[in-house]
């Protein structure tokens, strides 16, 4: 039997926790699809074609390649397809974004890709330092996001409107009880291994959920912990005391950010390494 799981890094790790738990089946690797180009589609289809069951992860018809949406695929390969959210959820961080700027791209800092808008737009008034930790870890942060677990899922529930198999109401019955989340978009083992328990069952496959999440590999190299407002707010039972895993910077020049070896972070020092970058870009962007 061959299974392919079309998506993102999901996708990608799902693909290794159903190879660990399930070694009957072949999982026919895909490149996730922000590495795919036009040139791809022809080798993806042939793929997809020979497979007995494909998990496609739910992609929107605005894609710049429309090959690759889900009604696309659905509309190529039939009831074969089974489409499953983009699994994202930023609630435990609000604030948590990506920026882009002319000439540096998707800027990085001491957490790779991930910035908090707290922190830059801290940064972008001229507040202090002190100023821009409380906005993005303490009570200020409710201004614009008083409920963010409720707001978080209500934007994972409306994408799941058109998906064969959610995973919201998972998340929304344990989010408070267990760590789900290393990143809004890096799920833990547990909340995938559920996703693909939920994905076997719909085609009628057997499955063991403790086998897949015990997997050796987690999506965790970056981890930012619930803000500490998040947590005394909704009485979590971690990251009590925050710690973010990302990564030391190197250098910063020629419109380049050269990142090094993994770093924890406290608080303080996190911000004091954002303003440390946005000191240098917006002094030459």
């Amino acid at each position: 039997m061959k299974i392919c799981i079309l998506g993102n890094c999901q996708a990608q790790h799902m693909e290794m926790m159903l190879a660990t738990a399930r070694r009957d089946i072949e999982v026919v690797r895909l490149d996730p699809v922000f590495m795919m180009t036009a040139e791809h589609k022809d080798g993806v289809y042939a793929k997809l074609a020979e497979a007995d069951f494909v998990f496609a992860q739910r992609i929107s018809d605005e894609f710049k390649m429309d090959w690759l949406s889900s009604a696309e695929i659905k509309k190529s390969f039939g009831d074969k397809v089974t489409i499953w959210p983009n699994i994202y959820f930023d609630g435990y961080f609000p604030g948590v974004q990506y920026i882009y700027l002319g000439g540096w791209g998707k800027l990085l800092g001491p957490l790779g890709d991930y910035h908090f808008e707290q922190i830059s737009a801290a940064h972008q008034r001229g507040a202090t330092i002190a100023e821009a930790q409380e906005a993005f870890s303490e009570e200020p942060l409710f201004q614009k996001a008083p409920d963010p677990f409720g707001r978080s899922l209500g934007q994972l529930r409306a994408r799941e409107t058109d998906v064969d198999v959610p995973i919201s109401d998972f998340i929304g019955d344990h989010l408070a009880a267990q760590r789900l989340f290393y990143t809004p978009n890096h799920p833990l083992n547990d909340l995938l291994g559920e996703m693909l328990r939920r994905l076997t069952e719909r085609v009628g496959l057997e499955f063991e959920v403790d086998k897949a999440v015990a997997a050796p590999y987690r999506l965790d190299e970056c981890y930012i912990p619930a803000s500490p407002a998040i947590v005394r707010k909704f009485g979590l039972p971690f990251d009590g005391e925050p710690a973010y895993r990302g990564r030391t910077v190197l250098s910063i020049a020629d419109h380049k950010v050269e990142l090094g070896e993994i770093q924890v972070y406290s608080v303080e020092a996190l911000t004091e390494a954002f303003y440390r970058v946005y000191d240098v870009v917006r002094g030459r962007a």
